[in-house]
């Protein structure tokens, strides 16, 4: 618990830390390998796509060992799922996993991307983005494998967490958002996306 592999190193400048995680894994799926394969499995996911296939080059990508005492329930980020897609965690547990990566500390935990990944069938994937920029993205790896683990990890993890974009979801019964429904989001500096 709490080793640190190092997935790749920024070859263009000081390098955007992301940390890896699991959540719900038990000690035999971490000597069988399997962690490891889902943790650069979620590291490829992330850079199959644009623009961070492009700029893959400007990453310190690491994978943290999280070992859970139980697969559900009694895990180390405490994950219970909400309506929908909705994940909660513990935000700070992660955030204390990722400084044990060499690139990350103090000063720049809330610019480091942290992605928690789920060991749950579950279709569900929540991305908890605060003020300072810091951000943890839950996924978990649904049954439906590809399609939905794929994108689930780009749109929580790219999308929220490192372009803090906001999501274009349509439904029926919704009206037009008001004018200022994105203020306090554009402020910040997010949701550039939406008007």
């Amino acid at each position: 618990d709490g080793n640190v592999k190092t997935l790749q190193t920024a070859s263009v400048g000081n390098g955007i830390n992301v940390v890896i995680m699991g959540e719900g894994f038990v000690d035999s799926q971490h000597t069988s390998g399997l962690y490891d394969e889902v943790m650069n499995e979620a590291y490829e996911t992330l850079f199959m796509t644009e623009p961070y296939k492009s700029f893959k080059d400007r990453f310190n990508v690491y994978s943290v060992a999280v070992v859970s005492p139980n697969m559900y329930g009694d895990t180390v980020f405490d994950l219970t799922y909400g309506g929908g897609t909705h994940i909660d965690g513990s935000e700070s547990k992660a955030f204390e996993y990722a400084l044990k990566a060499p690139t990350v500390n103090e000063d720049n935990i809330h610019n480091t991307l942290c992605m928690v990944i789920a060991n749950n069938p579950r279709y569900a994937g929540t991305c908890c983005m605060f003020e300072d920029n810091s951000a943890v993205a839950y996924s978990s790896m649904s049954n439906f494998k590809y399609d939905s683990y794929a994108t689930t990890i780009q749109h929580e993890s790219g999308g929220h967490g490192f372009g803090k974009l906001g999501d274009e979801y349509w439904y029926d019964d919704n009206k037009n958002a008001p004018s200022n429904a994105f203020a306090d989001k554009h402020s910040l500096g997010w949701y550039s996306n939406l008007d």
